[in-house]
């Protein structure tokens, strides 16, 4: 198997996570956890509000190039001096099913974290840049009251532990007697998958969108594994799709971002063991993982005294 460069890979991994998050059964389910006035609704009708032309991937962040016909369809990229290429991965816009209201959503892969505070930051500015965006195109000077309702949602396929965590505006009151009051009009979802798949104790949908995401992202089947477990879900993948998902080798990628830092920790190490006794070779795994293939050998003698003879 021939090397395949970082850098490469990454692009790889976010075009084709783009097509798998399109998939209209996909998006149901995550508007469905995410947005009030959809969780009572079922998958089908979901899925009929969804319409090709209001899903849109890499709309750019930047004011001079969010102009109207760029916000309903226009797929381009906008570079500027100081910030590079900055966009939305996935925007969509959907009307509530009873109200007729307008929300627009963001969906965004993040496999790199910089820190606790600086992804914060940044689905802070994303929700706002969605807010401030609708200028022009869903109201003109000072009518805020036609500004939609905004959900951005980060799907963080690298964490420890699987968990959704909501956050949106809550006022709090500090003097007198009026009550504390929270507004959904700009709301963040982080939706974390773990290192091990999601146990479905009280097979809620929280759990089942969890399960689904991770058969997606990081269970470490074929793809037409895969399509079978979906089918379980009555989601079913095109061939684009299908494609996609093979093409996401999210194990190795899981090892590349564990990799950057020196030194072998505890995770690392136990990801190793698991890839070792599957049969991936050392040479792959230290090209995947920057770590010593010296190191890796030490690490399987040591904790696996049957794979000696293998070296």
């Amino acid at each position: 198997m021939s090397k395949i460069p970082i850098e490469q890979q990454e692009a790889q991994f976010d075009a084709n996570a783009k097509i798998v998050l399109s998939n209209v059964q996909i998006l149901a389910r995550i508007l469905k956890l995410c947005i009030p006035e959809f969780q009572n609704e079922n998958i089908a009708a979901i899925v009929s509000q969804l319409k090709k032309d209001d899903i849109h991937t890499d709309i750019p962040l930047d004011s001079d190039e969010s102009n109207p016909q760029r916000i309903r369809g226009e797929n381009t990229e906008n570079k500027t001096y100081t910030e590079g290429t900055i966009q939305f991965d996935l925007l969509i816009n959907i009307k509530a099913i009873k109200t007729n209201d307008k929300y627009l959503v963001d969906i965004e892969m993040q496999r790199n974290q910089k820190g606790r505070v600086y992804l914060l930051k940044r689905m802070i500015f994303y929700v706002s840049r969605m807010i401030s965006m609708q200028k022009t195109v869903e109201f003109e000077k000072d009518n805020y009251d036609k500004i939609c309702t905004c959900y951005s949602i980060w799907i963080l396929p690298f964490e420890k532990e699987n968990y959704i965590k909501k956050g949106n505006f809550h006022f709090k009151t500090t003097y007198g007697e009026t009550q504390d009051e929270d507004t959904e009009l700009a709301t963040i979802y982080e939706i974390g998958l773990g290192n091990n798949k999601p146990i479905a104790e009280d097979k809620s949908f929280q759990e089942e969108i969890l399960n689904v995401l991770y058969i997606l992202f990081k269970e470490r089947v074929s793809a037409k594994m895969k399509l079978e477990i979906l089918k379980q879900f009555d989601i079913h993948l095109n061939s684009e799709e299908l494609k996609g998902v093979s093409k996401m080798t999210g194990w190795v990628e899981g090892y590349k971002e564990l990799g950057r830092e020196e030194g072998i920790k505890e995770g690392q190490e136990k990801i190793i063991l698991e890839m070792l006794k599957n049969n991936v070779s050392i040479k792959f795994l230290s090209e995947n993982t920057k770590i010593p293939e010296n190191t890796i050998i030490q690490i399987a003698r040591h904790k696996i005294p049957s794979i000696n003879t293998k070296f």
